[in-house]
């Protein structure tokens, strides 16, 4: 076997450097029986039978973590499943993501409706851990969160897939609601803060409609999409104070039909017209027994 020198340098007696790059920088015509260090997917890659392939140091294990999905992606990972990430401030996470798109989607957080997560509790907010092993497969079940929910940087879009709830308003069929932001930020100041301007993927009423057959509540009235008590900085539904019972919710709609108000998704408020009980996703006058998962992008 030959080694050109202008390809390959010899360190030492033990070691040989291949050439390497970024995955953009791969050569433009190449032939099978090519060898390089990919710098962007952190892998030792060879381009046989007409496709680059990562023979060594793929990316998403334990001892190599991804930097993000787009990583795992690049090195020709397709399968969605839980991967190890490395997440700053806390180092190396496993968290299940769904490669099905381009830059995926991180599993951060899920929940059942009958949860005891009303308004102001503060594990929505918090940066612990909350049985995150239940979070390494799609399922949906009891309340569960990562850590990375807290410390994950550079997210700009936040996806809510729901369903399976009885009531008032609702059909219990399974639905996936996508909420862009201006900006990234962590996935918790986006949903729970107000820093990053909001809006539907599918912008208008239409989405407002799927969203209340989906969590349910009986009324139809001037909607307006709170976080964490506000409806300011964010273009979904109306702009507008709190009325009625003037009390706040997590993350959904209040539905404003003079002198009440009723308030449908995440977090609702158990002094709320509408949202006594609270809990993670549920209220007397709005549908109950339904699942959520909250899912992240852009990291």
């Amino acid at each position: 076997m030959a080694f050109f020198v202008s390809s390959l340098n010899v360190v030492n007696t033990q070691t040989i450097q291949l050439p390497g790059g970024t995955t953009a920088q791969r050569p433009v015509l190449p032939s099978n029986g090519m060898m390089r260090y990919n710098s962007t997917t952190g892998g030792i890659e060879a381009y046989a039978g007409g496709q680059w392939l990562t023979v060594a140091g793929v990316p998403g294990t334990l001892n190599n973590p991804a930097i993000n999905a787009a990583q795992l992606q690049s090195a020709g990972i397709t399968a969605s499943g839980a991967y190890y990430f490395s997440i700053p401030t806390i180092g190396t996470k496993r968290i299940y993501v769904d490669l099905s798109e381009p830059g995926g989607y991180y599993l951060l957080m899920r929940g059942y409706s009958y949860d005891g997560l009303a308004y102001g509790d503060s594990r929505w907010t918090d940066a612990n851990d909350y049985s995150e092993s239940d979070l390494l497969s799609p399922a949906f079940g009891n309340f569960a969160k990562t850590s990375a929910f807290f410390y994950m940087t550079g997210c700009n879009n936040i996806k809510i897939t729901a369903g399976g709830f009885g009531g008032p308003g609702c059909d219990g069929n399974y639905r996936s609601f996508v909420f862009n932001f201006t900006g990234s930020n962590t996935p918790s100041n986006l949903m729970f803060t107000t820093a990053n301007a909001m809006s539907w993927t599918n912008s208008g009423f239409n989405t407002y409609g799927n969203w209340r057959l989906t969590f349910g509540h009986d009324r139809t009235f001037n909607p307006s999409f709170q976080r964490f008590g506000s409806s300011n900085n964010q273009t979904v539904g109306e702009v507008r104070g709190l009325y009625g019972c003037g009390q706040s919710l997590m993350f959904g709609f209040n539905a404003h039909d003079s002198p009440n108000d009723v308030n449908s998704g995440m977090g609702t408020n158990a002094a709320y017209c509408g949202g006594n009980p609270g809990g993670f996703s549920r209220g007397s006058w709005m549908a109950n027994g339904g699942y959520v998962q909250i899912w992240a992008k852009g990291f």
